[in-house]
């Protein structure tokens, strides 16, 4: 159903592994809100994104009602690519989050797959995108979603530098408002610019 080895025409699903994971469990899940990625050209070794982020630290930022109950990292990685997985299932509810991190060749390239996704949330039956300033070299959050209090396929995007990451909810529409999700997003983003070298933007490292 998804890939994220795709051509440049080709978009993929944020939470791909999860989806797959729900089918596999014979749950019906609604498609997510789709994001392209560029064939990065790999020039290091990205690091272990549930290393990065433990699920004990995931778990504490309660982005769902539901406790965390698996996580881990998404099949096959690239040199280029990291995702990692956190479920929050109990019967009959399966929200989760994917936080995935990829370094393409060049900054101009990780600009122009950003451009392309923020232009996917400009759609006039839905909120729209709000700008997040003071994260990244420029990051934004998308609601995918009409109501301004409520979504169920939303997510954080960021870039940095060659860098862009991607914190992608999918699940409890009604029971976890969307601020709340946006707060988390916001926080794990933060950890990660902390924790991974490199990342941060040289502005947010010379104030450190």
């Amino acid at each position: 159903m998804y890939s994220r080895k795709l051509s440049h025409i080709i978009i993929f699903t944020v939470l791909v592994s999860m989806t797959l994971a729900f089918a596999e469990q014979k749950h019906v899940q609604l498609p997510i809100h789709s994001f392209k990625h560029h064939n990065e050209i790999a020039t290091d070794t990205l690091p272990d994104i549930c290393t990065v982020l433990p699920a004990e630290e995931i778990a504490a930022l309660m982005p769902f009602t539901n406790s965390l109950s698996k996580s881990y990292p998404e099949p096959e990685p690239t040199e280029n690519y990291r995702s990692c997985l956190y479920e929050f299932w109990k019967k009959n509810d399966f929200p989760g989050i994917k936080v995935s991190l990829s370094k393409y060749a060049s900054k101009e390239e990780a600009l122009t797959t950003y451009k392309w996704n923020l232009e996917g949330y400009l759609d006039p039956q839905l909120i729209g995108f709000e700008r997040l300033p003071r994260l990244a070299d420029s990051a934004f959050w998308g609601s995918g979603s009409s109501d301004p209090l409520k979504c169920d396929e939303c997510a954080l995007v960021a870039i940095s530098g060659a860098y862009e990451v991607i914190i992608g909810y999918k699940g409890q529409y009604e029971e976890s408002p969307m601020l709340r999700k946006k707060l988390v997003a916001i926080k794990i983003l933060e950890l990660m610019l902390d924790r991974i070298p490199g990342l941060a933007p040289s502005r947010i490292r010379n104030r450190q």
